[in-house]
């Protein structure tokens, strides 16, 4: 579990995101970057709708490993970030590391790191 100042909460914040932030692909999920004019720390969100996978069982494993790569990765990131990662279909086929992997080469990609 993310500690209460790296969650990204409120669908305001959510809207504010996806409308403004930047978007980068991976093949298991997207990822939308925006920064925030503080110190903060980076915050992040998890959206894995009912198109994915009617079962909630299913979608909470998927958000389980998302967030579990995110604190892998927490120490080495840049502050100031709102992040929202929205998961595709192809996510539930793949194993755990992969999408961990996958993780850190899209905050590589966006230059989330320090």
């Amino acid at each position: 579990m993310l500690t209460r100042v790296n969650r990204l909460t409120g669908t305001g914040n959510f809207d504010r995101v996806k409308e403004e932030g930047s978007l980068f692909q991976s093949e298991s999920f997207a990822i939308a970057i925006l920064l925030r004019e503080d110190e903060e720390p980076s915050r992040f969100g998890f959206i894995v709708s009912n198109k994915i996978s009617k079962r909630a069982n299913i979608r909470n494993k998927i958000k389980r490993i998302l967030r579990e790569a995110v604190k892998a990765n927490l120490p080495e990131l840049k502050s100031g970030f709102d992040v929202i990662f929205l998961v595709k279909k192809v996510a539930l086929a793949r194993q755990a590391k992969d999408i961990m992997n996958e993780v850190s080469i899209v905050f590589k990609k966006a230059d989330l790191f320090k």
